[in-house]
């Protein structure tokens, strides 16, 4: 059994925040000792934990690094919720749990609280100095973020390893740390199941297909391109109604609808709704455009959604998405897809048949590669580390630190080797939380 350290978010707003609480019941349930510490900023109104740890309290966090406890960080790109994480894990070094591979908002959060005029000098140091930073004449500026200064390479090195959900990105994360890049699929449980009541109208509205897409609605996910793909076909013009199912601003309604409006194609912006909606609407619909161009995040929980719930899937062809089977789902070339995207949806409309039972498919292989069972066999996996091997991979972490913090080129052999020793005997003397930057 081990003393394991989950620092996460807790608030029940936040959507790692449930994927902890299912990860550390089911660690409980096979004896291991889990402590949960919050990495949120702030006070917590409504927690799924009953008893956890503050980042802030140092005294306890240490307590439990002198007990031997091996520490786990959730990290993703909000700042107000992985807080936390970016104050302590210098200090307590561990394995870093990578929700997401883009990490600009996370670290434009953490250099704004610092009140220094440093960004463009820090992208410079990280990046080089002919990183493009002027982005007055950038069209779309998440995809130049994404590409320019993503920031895995500022988050990585911080953790002595790292478990990631998916292939996307691992080879990149694996030249930034010393221990192992393990890639575990996302554990994710399936939305309510709530029946539609007229079996005869489920996925079809007046004759017309259902087409949806899920989650916060924004130009990433290629809603636009949906609508033109739609568009493109007088017959699915004629035979789909496109949902667009989550929070969406004014100003963004009123491009995609003034779209649709302009090529003639059924639009139904649904907005943000509850969880048991939701799970009405993913029930009801036939197909399931999870589209992300460029791909941000290790995992998509509306992908896995979609699956479970048996559904058509249409994917662009990037990032985590490509990990699924290719006959689980429809792929769409990114550089082609508003003719992919006419085409999945047209497989669907004139093959039903088709389309069920690939969601049936689908969701057999989603229910064994996204379980709770399956990520936890993937945690202990990657923690079963022989302790000196783990701890060389702690000075490692700290060293590189040091070397970020002192600007020291880590081609320099010679002041590496200074370091690392210099870093050993601080280990001798019992004063590890003392390296590191704070």
């Amino acid at each position: 059994m081990s003393l394991i350290v989950w620092v996460t978010p807790v608030s029940k707003k936040s959507a790692i925040a449930q994927f902890s609480k299912m990860i550390v019941d089911e660690l409980g349930s096979r004896n291991q000792d889990v402590v949960v510490v919050s990495s949120e900023a702030g006070a917590i109104k409504e927690s799924l934990f009953s008893d956890c740890v503050e980042y802030t309290d140092i005294n306890a966090i240490r307590a439990l690094w002198d007990d031997g406890a091996k520490f786990l960080y959730n990290v993703g790109n909000n700042y107000d919720y992985h807080v936390g994480v970016l104050e302590i894990c210098n200090k307590f070094p561990g394995v870093g749990i990578f929700h997401d591979v883009y990490l600009y908002d996370l670290f434009y959060g953490w250099i704004s609280s610092l009140s220094l005029d440093a960004h463009d000098e820090f992208l410079s140091i990280l990046y080089g100095e002919l990183v493009p930073l002027d982005l007055r004449s950038v069209k779309d500026v998440l995809a130049h973020r994404v590409e320019n200064f993503p920031m895995l390479e500022w988050v990585a090195p911080k953790f002595s390893s790292i478990i990631t959900h998916s292939r996307f990105a691992a080879d990149r994360m694996r030249r930034l740390v010393l221990g192992p890049v393990s890639s575990v699929p996302l554990a994710y449980k399936a939305p309510i199941q709530v029946d539609v009541p007229d079996v005869g109208q489920k996925s079809c509205i007046h004759d017309r297909m259902i087409v949806s897409t899920f989650g916060d609605a924004n130009s990433n996910k290629r809603i636009e391109s949906v609508i033109r793909g739609i568009a493109s076909s007088g017959v699915l013009k004629e035979r789909i109604r496109y949902n667009v199912v989550g929070s969406i601003s004014e100003a963004y309604k009123k491009k995609i609808t003034d779209l649709a409006s302009a090529l003639g194609v059924d639009l139904n912006v649904v907005g943000r709704v509850s969880s048991e909606s939701y799970a009405q609407h993913m029930n009801a619909t036939a197909v399931v455009c999870c589209l992300r161009y460029p791909p941000t995040e290790s995992a998509s929980a509306t992908l896995i959604e979609s699956l479970l719930s048996g559904k058509l899937t249409l994917v662009t062809d990037v990032g985590c998405y490509s990990d699924v089977p290719d006959d689980l789902v429809v792929k769409i070339p990114q550089d082609d897809e508003i003719r992919g995207l006419a085409y999945g949806m047209d497989l669907a409309l004139q093959n039903f048949e088709f389309a069920e039972a690939t969601g049936r498919r689908a969701r057999s292989w989603a229910e064994q590669n996204y379980s709770v069972d399956a990520y936890v066999d993937g945690v202990e996996a990657h923690l079963d580390i022989d302790a000196e091997v783990y701890g060389n991979r702690v000075i490692w972490q700290r060293t590189r630190d040091l070397l970020n913090t002192i600007y020291v080129d880590e081609r320099d052999e010679q002041s590496l080797s200074l370091l690392v020793e210099n870093v050993r005997r601080f280990e001798i003397l019992g004063a590890p939380s003392s390296i590191g930057v704070v």
